[in-house]
């Protein structure tokens, strides 16, 4: 998927190291949601739940970006906008809950 994205864009590129930026952020989106998918399935709550929201909403918001910049469509900066928005918001919510990660981190403990 994400040659298929590169390949989309290519002719926009100033050059051929910006292709492998958008690569190494592809990459790392998707070992990033990896990790938000593994947590919630290893711990299952509330908390990694809303972690695992703010990572699909930051990546939807990046994917938005990208693809307003480069087909120069206004609608994807609004996605992006209201992406970033949501994610910002799960993520504060995931900070905050002291008392989930609290529980989190008995469950891991006993996991061991």
């Amino acid at each position: 998927m994400i040659n298929e994205l590169i390949s989309m864009v290519k002719d926009s590129y100033d050059g051929s190291f910006q292709a492998s930026l958008t690569f190494l952020l592809g990459i790392i989106i998707t070992l990033l949601g990896a990790v938000a998918v593994l947590y919630n399935q290893v711990v299952n709550s509330d908390r990694s739940l809303t972690f695992l929201f703010f990572v699909f909403c930051m990546i939807f918001s990046d994917v938005s970006s990208l693809l307003g910049y480069y087909f120069n469509m206004r609608f994807f900066y609004y996605i992006n906008f209201v992406g970033a928005t949501l994610g910002l918001s799960f993520f504060i919510h995931t900070v905050l809950n002291v008392r989930g990660e609290r529980e989190d981190k008995e469950l891991l403990k006993s996991m061991l």
